[in-house]
Protein backbone atom coordinates (compact mmCIF):
# COMPACT_ATOMS: atom_id res chain seq x y z
CA UNK A 1 0.00 0.00 0.00
CA UNK A 2 1.34 3.31 -0.78
CA UNK A 3 0.33 6.98 0.60
CA UNK A 4 0.36 10.64 0.40
CA UNK A 5 0.01 13.51 2.58
CA UNK A 6 0.37 16.89 2.32
CA UNK A 7 0.51 19.77 5.22
CA UNK A 8 1.78 17.37 8.24
CA UNK A 9 4.96 18.02 10.02
CA UNK A 10 7.19 16.58 12.69
CA UNK A 11 8.11 19.49 15.11
CA UNK A 12 9.05 18.11 18.03
CA UNK A 13 10.77 14.76 19.37
CA UNK A 14 11.70 13.00 22.82
CA UNK A 15 13.01 9.97 23.64
CA UNK A 16 13.78 8.27 27.13
CA UNK A 17 16.06 5.31 28.29
CA UNK A 18 15.80 3.38 31.42
CA UNK A 19 18.10 3.50 34.25
CA UNK A 20 19.93 -0.16 33.33
CA UNK A 21 23.28 -0.11 31.32
CA UNK A 22 23.88 -3.51 30.32
CA UNK A 23 27.65 -4.23 28.64
CA UNK A 24 27.94 -7.06 26.22
CA UNK A 25 31.13 -8.04 27.54
CA UNK A 26 29.42 -8.72 31.26
CA UNK A 27 27.38 -10.95 30.14
CA UNK A 28 26.87 -15.13 29.77
CA UNK A 29 25.21 -17.23 27.89
CA UNK A 30 23.96 -20.82 27.50
CA UNK A 31 26.11 -22.90 25.44
CA UNK A 32 28.15 -19.56 23.74
CA UNK A 33 31.83 -19.64 24.29
CA UNK A 34 33.98 -16.19 24.70
CA UNK A 35 35.69 -16.98 21.06
CA UNK A 36 32.26 -17.04 19.53
CA UNK A 37 30.90 -14.06 21.88
CA UNK A 38 33.49 -12.04 20.45
CA UNK A 39 32.78 -12.97 16.84
CA UNK A 40 29.35 -12.70 17.29
CA UNK A 41 30.12 -9.39 18.45
CA UNK A 42 32.60 -8.25 15.61
CA UNK A 43 29.75 -9.09 12.92
CA UNK A 44 26.55 -8.20 14.65
CA UNK A 45 27.61 -4.68 16.39
CA UNK A 46 26.94 -6.24 20.21
CA UNK A 47 28.23 -3.94 22.64
CA UNK A 48 25.58 -2.18 25.03
CA UNK A 49 22.17 -1.95 25.66
CA UNK A 50 19.92 -0.42 28.05
CA UNK A 51 17.03 -2.28 29.90
CA UNK A 52 14.07 -1.64 32.36
CA UNK A 53 13.48 -2.96 35.89
CA UNK A 54 10.36 -1.85 37.35
CA UNK A 55 10.23 0.79 34.75
CA UNK A 56 7.42 0.19 31.70
CA UNK A 57 6.76 1.12 28.19
CA UNK A 58 4.17 3.80 29.77
CA UNK A 59 6.68 4.75 31.96
CA UNK A 60 9.96 5.95 29.63
CA UNK A 61 7.34 7.67 27.21
CA UNK A 62 5.48 9.81 29.61
CA UNK A 63 9.46 10.77 30.84
CA UNK A 64 10.14 11.32 26.58
CA UNK A 65 6.85 13.53 26.75
CA UNK A 66 7.36 15.53 29.24
CA UNK A 67 10.47 16.67 27.97
CA UNK A 68 8.57 18.00 25.37
CA UNK A 69 7.19 20.72 27.47
CA UNK A 70 4.14 20.79 25.55
CA UNK A 71 0.83 22.68 25.93
CA UNK A 72 -1.38 19.52 26.53
CA UNK A 73 -4.46 21.84 26.34
CA UNK A 74 -3.95 21.69 22.44
CA UNK A 75 -3.63 18.07 22.48
CA UNK A 76 -6.24 16.54 19.81
CA UNK A 77 -5.29 13.17 19.57
CA UNK A 78 -2.80 10.39 21.01
CA UNK A 79 -1.30 7.38 19.37
CA UNK A 80 0.45 5.03 21.23
CA UNK A 81 1.95 2.28 19.27
CA UNK A 82 3.75 -0.74 21.62
CA UNK A 83 4.19 -4.67 21.93
CA UNK A 84 4.61 -4.01 25.27
CA UNK A 85 2.04 -2.50 27.15
CA UNK A 86 1.05 -2.03 31.08
CA UNK A 87 -2.06 -4.09 30.20
CA UNK A 88 -3.88 -6.01 27.95
CA UNK A 89 -7.06 -3.53 28.67
CA UNK A 90 -7.25 -0.85 28.69
CA UNK A 91 -4.19 0.88 26.27
CA UNK A 92 -1.46 2.88 27.10
CA UNK A 93 -2.90 5.35 25.17
CA UNK A 94 -5.63 5.64 27.64
CA UNK A 95 -3.30 5.01 31.04
CA UNK A 96 -1.39 8.07 29.59
CA UNK A 97 -4.28 10.29 28.47
CA UNK A 98 -5.09 10.09 32.50
CA UNK A 99 -1.05 10.84 33.46
CA UNK A 100 -1.10 14.23 31.02
CA UNK A 101 -4.62 15.08 32.43
CA UNK A 102 -5.28 15.88 28.47
CA UNK A 103 -8.97 17.14 27.53
CA UNK A 104 -12.14 14.68 27.53
CA UNK A 105 -12.32 15.75 24.03
CA UNK A 106 -8.47 13.84 23.14
CA UNK A 107 -9.13 10.92 21.05
CA UNK A 108 -7.41 7.98 21.69
CA UNK A 109 -5.63 5.29 19.67
CA UNK A 110 -3.21 2.17 21.05
CA UNK A 111 -1.33 0.02 17.91
CA UNK A 112 -0.09 -2.90 18.40
CA UNK A 113 3.28 -2.90 16.53
CA UNK A 114 6.86 -4.15 16.56
CA UNK A 115 9.76 -3.23 14.42
CA UNK A 116 8.07 -1.04 11.91
CA UNK A 117 5.64 0.55 14.78
CA UNK A 118 6.83 4.75 14.44
CA UNK A 119 6.36 4.12 11.14
CA UNK A 120 2.12 2.72 11.64
CA UNK A 121 2.24 5.44 14.25
CA UNK A 122 3.11 8.17 11.95
CA UNK A 123 0.48 7.05 9.31
CA UNK A 124 -1.89 7.16 11.99
CA UNK A 125 -1.08 10.77 12.76
CA UNK A 126 -0.91 11.83 9.38
CA UNK A 127 -4.38 10.48 8.80
CA UNK A 128 -6.31 11.85 11.79
CA UNK A 129 -4.28 15.61 10.87
CA UNK A 130 -6.05 15.34 7.30
CA UNK A 131 -9.53 15.82 9.59
CA UNK A 132 -10.02 20.08 9.83
CA UNK A 133 -10.75 19.19 14.00
CA UNK A 134 -7.65 18.07 14.44
CA UNK A 135 -4.38 20.41 14.16
CA UNK A 136 -2.00 18.02 16.38
CA UNK A 137 -1.40 14.72 17.83
CA UNK A 138 1.16 13.22 19.98
CA UNK A 139 2.73 9.75 19.35
CA UNK A 140 3.98 7.70 21.46
CA UNK A 141 6.25 4.49 20.33
CA UNK A 142 8.54 2.22 22.66
CA UNK A 143 8.82 -1.46 24.04
CA UNK A 144 10.45 -3.03 26.36
CA UNK A 145 11.25 -6.03 24.90
CA UNK A 146 13.68 -7.14 27.34
CA UNK A 147 11.18 -8.60 29.25
CA UNK A 148 9.74 -10.96 27.48
CA UNK A 149 13.22 -12.44 26.14
CA UNK A 150 14.75 -15.71 28.01
CA UNK A 151 17.61 -14.16 29.58
CA UNK A 152 19.64 -17.32 29.27
CA UNK A 153 18.91 -17.47 25.33
CA UNK A 154 22.07 -16.37 23.13
CA UNK A 155 19.68 -15.84 19.95
CA UNK A 156 17.46 -12.83 21.41
CA UNK A 157 18.78 -11.93 25.06
CA UNK A 158 21.67 -9.84 23.74
CA UNK A 159 20.15 -8.46 21.02
CA UNK A 160 17.24 -5.92 22.50
CA UNK A 161 17.44 -3.11 24.48
CA UNK A 162 14.12 -0.71 25.77
CA UNK A 163 13.35 2.80 25.03
CA UNK A 164 10.57 5.37 24.62
CA UNK A 165 9.60 8.17 22.56
CA UNK A 166 7.56 11.01 22.14
CA UNK A 167 6.47 12.89 18.84
CA UNK A 168 4.94 15.99 18.17
CA UNK A 169 3.31 16.92 14.87
CA UNK A 170 1.19 19.42 13.78
CA UNK A 171 -0.46 20.99 10.53
CA UNK A 172 2.25 23.22 8.17
CA UNK A 173 1.38 24.19 4.57
CA UNK A 174 3.66 23.03 1.78
CA UNK A 175 5.06 20.13 3.65
CA UNK A 176 4.82 16.41 1.86
CA UNK A 177 5.58 12.90 3.31
CA UNK A 178 4.73 9.54 1.45
CA UNK A 179 4.57 5.79 2.43
CA UNK A 180 4.43 2.50 1.71
CA UNK A 181 3.61 -0.86 3.72
CA UNK A 182 4.17 -4.33 3.18
CA UNK A 183 3.20 -7.80 4.49
CA UNK A 184 4.05 -11.28 4.82
CA UNK A 185 1.91 -12.93 7.28
CA UNK A 186 2.51 -16.22 6.58
CA UNK A 187 5.78 -15.65 8.04
CA UNK A 188 3.85 -14.85 11.08
CA UNK A 189 5.94 -17.22 13.28
CA UNK A 190 9.31 -16.22 12.21
CA UNK A 191 8.82 -13.35 15.51
CA UNK A 192 6.55 -14.61 18.08
CA UNK A 193 5.76 -14.96 21.66
CA UNK A 194 3.52 -18.19 21.29
CA UNK A 195 2.13 -18.08 25.02
CA UNK A 196 1.11 -15.43 27.41
CA UNK A 197 -1.98 -14.17 25.44
CA UNK A 198 -5.71 -16.11 24.48
CA UNK A 199 -4.43 -18.50 22.09
CA UNK A 200 -1.97 -20.46 24.65
CA UNK A 201 -1.59 -19.81 27.66
CA UNK A 202 1.37 -19.42 30.02
CA UNK A 203 3.18 -22.85 30.84
CA UNK A 204 6.29 -21.49 31.96
CA UNK A 205 8.30 -23.39 29.37
CA UNK A 206 10.68 -21.73 26.36
CA UNK A 207 7.25 -20.82 24.27
CA UNK A 208 6.41 -17.92 26.39
CA UNK A 209 9.31 -16.36 25.94
CA UNK A 210 10.03 -14.14 22.47
CA UNK A 211 11.13 -16.80 19.75
CA UNK A 212 12.93 -15.14 16.52
CA UNK A 213 14.01 -16.84 13.70
CA UNK A 214 17.50 -14.70 12.90
CA UNK A 215 18.01 -15.61 9.70
CA UNK A 216 14.80 -15.04 7.93
CA UNK A 217 14.75 -11.91 9.21
CA UNK A 218 17.99 -11.02 8.20
CA UNK A 219 17.06 -12.32 4.87
CA UNK A 220 13.79 -10.46 4.60
CA UNK A 221 15.14 -7.13 5.66
CA UNK A 222 18.33 -7.81 2.80
CA UNK A 223 15.65 -8.81 -0.14
CA UNK A 224 12.90 -6.65 0.76
CA UNK A 225 13.51 -3.39 1.89
CA UNK A 226 16.24 -2.33 -0.93
CA UNK A 227 13.00 -3.17 -3.09
CA UNK A 228 10.72 -1.14 -1.18
CA UNK A 229 13.12 1.81 -0.99
CA UNK A 230 13.48 1.99 -4.34
CA UNK A 231 10.09 1.59 -5.35
CA UNK A 232 8.53 4.30 -3.12
CA UNK A 233 11.29 6.89 -4.45
CA UNK A 234 10.27 6.04 -7.99
CA UNK A 235 6.88 6.23 -7.34
CA UNK A 236 6.71 9.46 -6.38
CA UNK A 237 10.01 10.97 -8.23
CA UNK A 238 11.97 11.67 -5.28
CA UNK A 239 15.33 12.57 -5.86
CA UNK A 240 17.66 10.16 -3.62
CA UNK A 241 20.35 12.53 -3.76
CA UNK A 242 17.74 15.18 -2.21
CA UNK A 243 17.93 12.38 0.90
CA UNK A 244 19.86 13.48 3.92
CA UNK A 245 19.54 10.46 6.22
CA UNK A 246 18.74 6.81 6.03
CA UNK A 247 17.50 5.34 9.23
CA UNK A 248 16.71 1.94 9.08
CA UNK A 249 15.12 -0.09 11.82
CA UNK A 250 18.23 -0.81 14.42
CA UNK A 251 18.14 -4.83 14.00
CA UNK A 252 21.93 -4.64 14.07
CA UNK A 253 24.72 -3.56 12.72
CA UNK A 254 25.52 -6.07 10.36
CA UNK A 255 22.04 -5.74 8.84
CA UNK A 256 22.18 -1.99 8.63
CA UNK A 257 25.83 -1.57 6.63
CA UNK A 258 24.52 -4.87 4.34
CA UNK A 259 21.20 -2.59 3.49
CA UNK A 260 23.58 0.57 2.93
CA UNK A 261 25.65 -1.32 0.69
CA UNK A 262 23.14 -2.74 -1.24
CA UNK A 263 21.45 0.71 -2.03
CA UNK A 264 24.95 2.25 -2.86
CA UNK A 265 24.72 4.54 0.34
CA UNK A 266 27.46 6.12 1.97
CA UNK A 267 27.79 4.71 5.75
CA UNK A 268 28.03 8.86 6.73
CA UNK A 269 23.73 8.52 5.48
CA UNK A 270 22.79 5.48 7.29
CA UNK A 271 23.15 6.14 11.47
CA UNK A 272 24.15 2.68 13.19
CA UNK A 273 23.54 3.31 16.68
CA UNK A 274 22.47 -0.59 17.55
CA UNK A 275 25.68 -0.94 19.27
CA UNK A 276 25.16 2.07 21.84
CA UNK A 277 21.46 0.93 22.38
CA UNK A 278 20.71 -2.70 21.19
CA UNK A 279 17.61 -3.73 19.39
CA UNK A 280 14.83 -1.09 20.66
CA UNK A 281 11.93 -2.62 18.07
CA UNK A 282 9.55 0.40 17.81
CA UNK A 283 11.68 2.61 19.30
CA UNK A 284 15.12 2.33 17.43
CA UNK A 285 13.79 4.97 14.45
CA UNK A 286 13.23 7.65 17.02
CA UNK A 287 16.16 7.06 18.91
CA UNK A 288 18.28 6.87 15.56
CA UNK A 289 16.67 10.15 14.45
CA UNK A 290 17.02 11.93 17.75
CA UNK A 291 21.10 10.72 18.37
CA UNK A 292 21.62 11.85 14.31
CA UNK A 293 19.67 15.11 14.04
CA UNK A 294 20.21 16.51 17.47
CA UNK A 295 23.06 18.81 16.16
CA UNK A 296 22.54 18.19 12.15
CA UNK A 297 20.18 20.20 10.03
CA UNK A 298 17.89 17.35 7.58
CA UNK A 299 15.62 19.04 5.03
CA UNK A 300 14.46 15.36 3.89
CA UNK A 301 14.92 11.83 5.49
CA UNK A 302 13.84 7.91 4.86
CA UNK A 303 13.01 5.95 8.01
CA UNK A 304 12.34 2.09 6.92
CA UNK A 305 11.27 -0.36 9.23
CA UNK A 306 10.71 -4.21 9.36
CA UNK A 307 10.43 -7.29 11.39
CA UNK A 308 7.33 -8.37 13.41
CA UNK A 309 4.60 -9.94 11.77
CA UNK A 310 6.33 -10.26 8.88
CA UNK A 311 5.89 -6.72 7.75
CA UNK A 312 7.98 -3.56 6.46
CA UNK A 313 7.19 -0.14 5.75
CA UNK A 314 9.36 2.68 4.43
CA UNK A 315 8.38 6.71 4.70
CA UNK A 316 10.21 9.84 3.03
CA UNK A 317 9.04 13.31 5.72
CA UNK A 318 9.98 16.52 5.45
CA UNK A 319 12.59 17.19 8.71
CA UNK A 320 13.83 20.65 8.34
CA UNK A 321 11.75 21.92 11.49
CA UNK A 322 12.35 19.13 13.36
CA UNK A 323 13.60 19.84 17.15
CA UNK A 324 15.23 17.24 19.25
CA UNK A 325 14.56 17.42 22.94
CA UNK A 326 16.97 16.28 25.56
Amino acid sequence: MYAAFHNVAIEKMAVALPSIKISYDDESYDGLDNARKQKLKSVIGFQNRYIVNQETTLDLCETATRKLELNLSNIDALVFVTQTPDHFQPGNSYLLHARLALSASCFCIDINAGCNGYLQGLFQAHQLLQLPEINSVLLCVGDTISKTVNPADAATAPIFGDGGSATLLHKKEGVKSYFSFHSQGINFDKIIIPNGAYRNHLNHTTDDFLFMDGAEVMQMAIQEVPNAVNELLKKYQINRDHIDYFFFHQANSFIISTLAKNLALEMNQVPDIFSKYGNQSSASIPFAMAETLQNKASQQSLLCGFGVGFAWATAVLNTTDLKIIV
